[in-house]
């Protein structure tokens, strides 16, 4: 079954590659080399005037000037030729960061656990998203990491990226959520684990705080206030999510699929959150937008 949202699928069959691949008003001259050859493009397939279509039709303008960002350049650089960066810039010289969003990506081939087998997959190397006129407050407090607030656009862009995927005719997406809170919002959004043990340790954690909102839960592991029955602070360690977009990672990553023939019952290991010592520590460091005397939801 599809994961890319139905309205997100009948766009993309209406776009054609033509206006994908499109070179806009800055095409040589005619008689010279084909616009479509010489024209950069982002993984070689979308170019600028393909990338403004494509952010129209599929609504993000309307969003983004939402956010006050209706004036914004598109940066597109092929580091070589299996690795690819795309910037959404706001054309705002007086600000220090200009990044609306900031994309790497990486096409690569890996080894299937289990299997002599292969797939071509899409890793998202980097992927920065903010609003840089934006302010922290109490609905959106800086996690960590943050220098500006985010554009609460990561379902959408998550949507482009499987489209984009299927596009270059990828299987999947992999990425390697670098903090806490950003693994939730994976996990949360359907991506899939494949070290397992880490995954159970990012599950007990949750359970554990479940009573905290996300903000207050990202600062408590990222200060050390969620320990273990030996009085140990959790440690988040990155690990793989994935997002298959071909059916045969789809049944591969299913339950009882061969990546997760290694799973090992075990039971739930048992951590605690100090909820007072992260009071007092918010209360001495303060974060922005996060009120230390109110840590639920």
């Amino acid at each position: 079954m599809s994961r890319v949202d139905p309205r997100f699928e009948a766009i993309s069959r209406r776009l054609t590659m033509l206006e994908l691949m499109d070179p806009g008003p800055n095409a040589p001259p005619e008689g010279s080399e084909s616009p479509f050859a010489r024209a950069e493009r982002f993984v070689a397939t979308y170019s600028e005037a393909g990338l403004r279509t494509a952010i129209r039709e599929f609504g993000l303008d309307d969003k983004l000037r939402a956010l006050g960002i209706a004036d914004f350049e598109l940066r597109i650089t092929e580091e070589d030729p299996f690795r690819h960066r795309l910037e959404v810039l706001l054309a705002d010289d007086a600000l220090r960061d200009r990044h609306v969003m900031d994309l790497r990506l990486h096409l690569s081939r890996v080894g299937l656990p289990g299997v002599e087998e292969h797939a071509d997959v899409v890793i998202v190397e980097w992927l920065l998203m903010q609003n840089p006129r934006g302010a922290f407050s109490k609905e959106r407090p800086r996690l960590p990491g943050q220098r500006a607030p985010g554009t609460g656009l990561g379902r959408e862009v998550a949507q482009l990226l499987m489209l984009l995927c299927r596009r270059v005719q990828r299987e999947a997406l992999i990425t390697v959520p670098e903090r806490f809170h950003l693994a939730e919002l994976y996990r949360r959004s359907g991506w899939l684990p494949i070290n397992l043990e880490e995954e159970h340790a990012l599950t007990d954690v949750l359970a554990a705080t479940r009573a905290l909102s996300l903000a207050a839960r990202a600062w408590a592991v990222e200060r050390g206030f969620v320990r273990d029955a030996d009085g140990a602070p959790f440690t988040y360690h990155p690990h793989e999510r994935v997002m298959p977009v071909s059916e045969r990672l789809e049944r591969a990553l299913a339950p009882g699929g061969f990546f997760m023939l290694r799973e090992v019952l075990r039971p739930p290991r048992a951590y605690r959150i100090d909820v007072e010592a992260l009071r007092r520590s918010l209360h001495d460091d303060p974060v922005d937008g996060l009120d230390p005397d109110v840590l639920e939801p």
